[in-house]
């Protein structure tokens, strides 16, 4: 009887090319993703100091609001319509 033997390169080959195949699609996926990633934090960094100014005018409106409620109706009825509190700490700062 004559027994063939079956190499395994061809096999081992082409599992081998897969995992390449993935993983290289998964590479490109991941810097597209890192460079959009770095497009909207450059983005986000221009609109910081203004969301910053606008949070401190908040805060500051709404300390005032409060103030106001004690002797205005008006400012009352906002502080309790809204639930407007008051807020110990200072706004956080950007970290740099």
């Amino acid at each position: 009887m004559d027994t063939k033997t079956y190499s395994a390169f061809p096999a081992v080959t082409a599992v081998l090319v897969a995992f390449v195949l993935s993983f290289s699609v998964e590479v490109y996926a991941g810097l597209r993703l890192r460079s959009q990633l770095k497009a909207q934090q450059g983005a986000l960094a221009r609109i910081l100091p203004e969301a910053q100014r606008m949070n401190t005018t908040m805060l500051n409106l709404s300390r005032d609001l409060i103030a106001l409620a004690s002797t205005s109706p008006g400012a009352k009825k906002i502080v309790d319509d809204f639930k407007i509190q008051a807020v110990s700490k200072p706004a956080p700062e950007a970290a740099k």
